[in-house]
């Protein structure tokens, strides 16, 4: 949701930014739209340039900030380009690091991300089928 500013400038990870203006209008831009469907609830990440575009497109109320989606963790590498991120990654799987190499840099290697995303997606399977 919204324009990530950095992103945009090859920078990856877990950065907490704002929203920039562009991905303000873009939220204001759906808002309509959203509203319209009546939802009962929007996920967000618990990262402010999520959780202000969420914020800004519906009732708060029906807001449910969650940790478990944000964007990966690169460690020591967050803010970085993404041509060094990329570069980390080739010789951490030639060396065989894996994912110590990305826990020695305080970061979540795939498998870790991908068991947080999955928790995620478990949970709320159960709550929609318990809900209806």
């Amino acid at each position: 949701m919204g324009i990530r500013k950095y992103y945009n400038f090859g920078v990856l990870g877990h950065l907490d930014t704002d929203l920039s203006a562009v991905g303000l209008e873009q939220a204001r831009d759906i808002r309509t739209l959203i509203n319209q469907s009546k939802p009962d609830i929007i996920i967000s990440s618990d990262l402010k340039r999520a959780r202000y575009t969420a914020y800004e497109i519906t009732d708060p109320s029906v807001i449910e900030l969650e940790s478990r989606i944000r964007e990966r963790n690169f460690g020591s590498l967050t803010g970085r380009p993404r041509s060094e991120v990329q570069q980390f990654t080739e010789t951490n799987f030639k060396t065989g690091f894996e994912c110590d190499g990305w826990r020695n840099i305080g970061g979540e290697c795939t498998h870790e991300m991908a068991s947080r995303t999955h928790d995620f997606l478990l949970d709320l399977c159960s709550r929609l089928v318990e809900t209806g």
